[in-house]
């Protein structure tokens, strides 16, 4: 579960033949390719076990397991919107999926209480969850208690009372805390691995600095909320944004060939150390 770095693991975990837990890979009940041409055709649950999409804040992650175990929010969750290039074609929007898209509102109803229930599923039976953390920078509305995934940019408006800010160290640990009690209750033995994204910003929201500053910003504050949510018991950091972001620049690779996205040989060098890892090696060895 996570931003974009989760759909790389997921990729190595599935060739390299790990048990992982796959759902909703049947159905295709979106048009969200239609209007996020930059998606390139990718399917929402392409990115994870089930169609989280990219979960890039940890606001996201406590809202996911809410809505899989207490209450889905339909009401509240589904919008109503206009996509730029589309005319006057309604769009129904899935608020806390924000890259999400259906024709009608009854398809949105429909698949999420569907996506509800394979989000249960699949958290129930798993033995270990993935966790990358990405961004500090939200987008939140005090009056529906909502935190959106992401901003859809210049596709759609989100409604008005959704205000920018960015969260802090104790709120972030706070989600992450909050999530893991009740993910708990309802599948004791869980554990998760948690990891910091090495995908950079390639643009910030801040008007108080730049998007570099932004996006250490970000990462840092995330990497100290790992650094304490990794002293609960079951919880293990892993290091894929240092291995992203100093040894692998330390031996003068390409980390980032499209100045956003690491490359496939990142992945693979991060993935390695992951598997050492699995197999209990002492992965000092390998960084």
């Amino acid at each position: 579960m996570g931003s974009c770095f989760a759909r790389e693991v997921k990729k190595w975990l599935l060739c390299n033949e790990f048990n992982y837990l796959l759902g909703e890979n049947e159905k295709c009940p979106w048009v969200s390719s239609t209007v996020f041409k930059g998606d390139r055709g990718m399917k929402p649950y392409q990115h994870a076990s089930v169609a989280w999409e990219r979960v890039y804040n940890t606001f996201s992650f406590r809202q996911i397991i809410e809505y899989s175990f207490q209450d889905t929010r339909i009401d509240e969750r589904i919008l109503e919107v206009k996509c730029r290039g589309h005319g006057d074609r309604s769009f129904f929007s899935d608020l806390l999926r924000t890259r999400i898209l259906y024709p009608d509102h009854s398809t949105a109803v429909s698949d999420i209480e569907d996506h509800a229930k394979s989000s249960r599923q699949v958290l129930c039976e798993a033995e270990v969850l993935i966790l990358t953390l990405g961004l500090t920078e939200i987008w939140q509305s005090a009056e529906r208690n909502i935190v959106i995934s992401s901003h859809p940019g210049t596709h759609y408006d989100i409604p008005a009372d959704f205000r920018f800010r960015v969260s802090r160290y104790q709120e972030n640990l706070d989600n992450l805390l909050e999530g893991l009690a009740l993910l708990r209750t309802y599948n004791q033995e869980i554990k998760v691995i948690v990891t910091v994204s090495p995908v950079h910003l390639l643009a910030t929201s801040r008007s108080d600095m730049d998007v570099i500053s932004a996006s250490c910003n970000s990462k840092s504050t995330l990497r100290a909320v790992a650094d304490v949510f990794q002293l609960e018991d079951g919880i293990h950091y892993f290091p894929s944004y240092e291995i992203a972001s100093i040894t692998s620049a330390m031996d003068s690779v390409n980390v980032y060939p499209d100045n956003h996205h690491v490359s496939e040989q990142v992945v693979e060098r991060i993935m390695q150390v992951f598997k050492a890892s699995a197999y209990g090696l002492d992965i000092r060895r390998f960084l």
